[in-house]
């Protein structure tokens, strides 16, 4: 039930399989989960919200938005530096 995916983002990950088992239909998992945030622009432009709110929105931290590969991290975020000992959290440094 649980599977081991490739995520292009973030790496390897487990992820949860279907529950339902069907013999001449099998599932399977064909793209990973999107990143939180990830879709939140289409999503409320598709709901009829203006853009100019939404980008508002995203600013003041009111809506979620997937970071942009290579864009340095929001004000007041911490990112794992190093990993910590087995068993462990990683350490932190804020930016």
């Amino acid at each position: 039930m649980v599977l081991d995916v490739e995520h292009p983002k973030i790496g390897p990950m487990r992820a949860l399989g279907m529950p339902a088992k069907l013999s001449e239909t099998p599932a399977t998992v064909r793209r990973p989960a999107p990143l939180l945030g990830q879709h939140s622009e289409q999503i409320l432009a598709e709901g009829g919200f203006d853009h100019s709110d939404v980008l508002r929105w995203i600013e003041q931290g009111i809506v979620e938005q997937a970071p942009v590969p290579g864009d340095p991290p929001p004000p007041g975020t911490a990112e794992p530096t190093e990993p910590g000992p087995a068993g462990e959290a990683p350490t932190t440094t804020d930016r």
